[in-house]
């Protein structure tokens, strides 16, 4: 699923890319529209945009001044402008890497300029394994340094007293002590599902990609806890409001999601804490983000609220004695557990602890069973939910940015979920759903045209038009005269 914003002063310009647009269901397109440069800084500031289709004639701000702005906040992003014959060669020399599409071109050159702009994105997303991957083996070495440090500190074995600027250098980690930070953890169980050597280069892929969309306008730290976890702290050179510096982390996060899958064809668990937290603090929130990513679907981030409960500590101090556990059985030895828990508790209810084993492997994989099923029962009430929602506000034109934010979960993995259960993207649900109404009221009401297009959340007449002759081939009239029942 890809971003593209729409950034033109002329309300029929905007709506008629806009509407081309939304109909070409295989581009899976979150499109936005606002009618100045202004408020199009504002969206960047924390939206992640992928595509934008820009105007150069604009007030207060032009589009050539606005490109620069996006460049900045969101490098990987494509600029497509819409010039005339007389600006053209103009502003080709200035922006050479952005398109171009004169605005007197027929509607395939505009769709091929976004599609070739989404085969750049992709293309930029992939990692060169002989230029990138190699060489950040030699670099393990410094990573791992830095995660053992933060990985003893997380349990215990650093006083956190000692922790200042100078130790965090020495143990290659750039972020500044005294200034706070804002929490992410990530999870990536195919780390464990692969070989060794794909695991490996799996760890290095995903060091890259955060450090390529985290580390540009960022001092970031990465820590690898008990292989499948990654504790990330950022701090930002230029921090945002709180609230919009977490959402822009979270517009991030989609990228990481996104290249994630293009490179490694898997996906991420990431829980984002809901505000910044000194470094000391953020250090000791790690357990109860790690008891809390459990309940973030893979694909899914979430942003969520760390504050304390009773409920909270109890679940943090039986994840602590589970690690400890798992401690001391590495510290003493399997040999010497066993003795002493068959001392104490008398016989084990097992012949040998090699059936103890299988009984706990087999009661794993059911407990795994039984997750998946509770996963998939979970996604299917989802898209049900979703689909309600879609129905009960097709007049407000609900969008995927909508519908997650009222969902609390990402824009991609509803989009993943309602595509594995539907078929579909949810733009075609929405655009069918739409026509199969229009339809409805074309030939069992006396509604007007006008009327429809209003009611199904059209923004103007002349777009449900379009709309509907790209689906039938035929304008609203025409089908309701050949098919109507009234």
């Amino acid at each position: 699923m890809y971003s593209l914003l729409i950034v033109d002063d002329e309300r029929m310009a905007r709506e008629s890319v806009h509407s081309l647009l939304a109909t070409q269901e295989d581009l899976e397109l979150e499109l936005m529209m606002v009618d100045s440069a202004i408020k199009a800084v504002s969206v960047l500031e924390t939206e992640r945009i992928d595509i934008t289709i820009m105007d150069i004639n604009m007030p207060q701000m032009t589009g050539l001044e606005l490109y620069s702005v996006v460049r900045q906040k969101w490098p990987q992003c494509k600029v497509i402008f819409l010039t005339g014959y007389s600006e053209f060669d103009y502003v080709y020399q200035v922006h050479k890497h952005a398109r171009y599409v004169l605005k007197g071109d027929r509607e395939e050159v505009l769709l091929e300029a976004v599609r070739e702009s989404i085969r750049e994105i992709e293309r930029d997303m992939l990692l060169q394994r002989t230029v990138d991957i190699d060489p950040e083996f030699k670099k393990r070495a410094g990573h791992e340094r830095a995660s053992v440090f933060l990985t003893e500190l997380i349990d215990g074995y650093v006083p956190m007293q000692e922790v200042n600027n100078e130790l965090l250098r020495d143990m290659s980690i750039l972020l500044d002590y005294r200034k706070p930070v804002f929490p992410l953890l990530i999870r990536c169980g195919a780390i464990l599902e692969r070989s060794y050597q794909r695991s490996l280069t799996l760890c290095v892929q995903i060091y890259q990609l955060l450090e390529r969309y985290f580390g540009k306008n960022a001092t970031i730290s990465i820590n690898f806890y008990k292989k499948v976890n990654l504790f990330l702290m950022v701090q930002p050179d230029e921090p945002l409001a709180e609230a919009a510096e977490v959402r822009r982390l979270a517009s991030m996060c989609s990228l990481f999601q996104n290249a994630l899958q293009l490179n490694a064809d898997t996906d991420a668990r990431i829980l984002i804490a809901d505000r910044s937290y000194a470094f000391t603090q953020a250090i000791g929130l790690f357990f109860r983000m790690l008891d809390r990513i459990g309940s973030v679907q893979p694909g899914d981030t979430q942003i969520q609220s760390l504050e304390e409960t009773t409920e909270s500590l109890q679940r943090e101090d039986v994840l602590r004695s589970l690690l400890q556990l798992e401690r001391t059985v590495e510290d003493v030895g399997f040999e010497n557990i066993k003795d002493a828990f068959t001392g104490i508790h008398g016989p084990v209810e097992f012949r040998n602890w090699q059936e103890a084993i299988e009984q706990l492997n087999d009661l794993s994989r059911q407990a795994t069973d039984r997750s998946e099923q509770a996963r998939g029962q979970q996604e299917e009430r989802l898209v049900t939910r979703i689909k309600r929602y879609i129905d009960s506000h097709l007049k407000d034109g609900p969008s995927l940015t909508d519908i997650a934010d009222h969902y609390h979960f990402s824009r991609e993995y509803l989009l993943r979920v309602f595509k594995k259960e539907e078929g579909v993207t949810i733009l075609s649900y929405i655009n069918d759903l739409k026509l199969d109404k229009a339809k409805a009221r074309l030939t069992g009401t006396s509604m007007q045209v006008r009327e429809i297009a209003e009611d199904l959340g059209f923004s103007s007449t002349a777009y449900f038009i379009r709309f509907f002759r790209t689906k039938t081939g035929m304008s609203p009239q025409a089908w309701r005269d050949q098919h109507s029942k009234i």
